[in-house]
C-alpha cells in the first residue's frame, strides 16, 4: 500500500510497475495499492504511464463527505480515542 502515490517520481512508478510483473508459478508475487490525490489519476492517464495504467484492476474515487457524514466520522474518531468530553453538536461548523 503506497499512500501519496501522486507524489512519486515517474522513475519510481516505473520500478513499481516492473515489480508488479514478478511471477512465480504463473502467480503474481506482489500486489500494489496506489493511493493518492486526483493528480494520480491524471498521471496514470499520461502516455508515459500507459503500461502501469494497464495493470490497474480497480479504480475508486472517494467523494467529499456531506455534513452529516462529517459529524458521524468525527464522533466515531472521538469515540475510538476514548474521548468523553467532546461532543459534535448541531451547531458545529465545518471550516475548510
Amino acid at each position: 500500500m503506497i499512500d501519496e502515490a501522486h507524489n512519486l517520481s515517474t522513475d519510481l512508478l516505473e520500478e513499481i510497475r516492473i515489480l508488479s510483473d514478478l511471477e512465480k508459478n504463473h502467480e503474481k508475487l506482489l500486489q500494489v495499492m496506489l493511493i493518492g490525490q486526483p493528480e494520480l489519476q491524471q498521471r496514470l492517464a499520461s502516455t508515459e504511464m500507459r503500461q502501469l495504467a494497464q495493470r490497474v484492476s480497480i479504480r475508486c474515487e472517494l467523494l467529499p463527505l456531506v455534513p452529516e457524514e462529517v459529524k458521524a466520522y468525527i464522533s466515531h474518531r472521538l469515540a475510538i480515542a476514548a474521548s468523553q468530553t467532546i461532543a459534535v453538536t448541531r451547531n458545529a461548523r465545518i471550516i475548510c
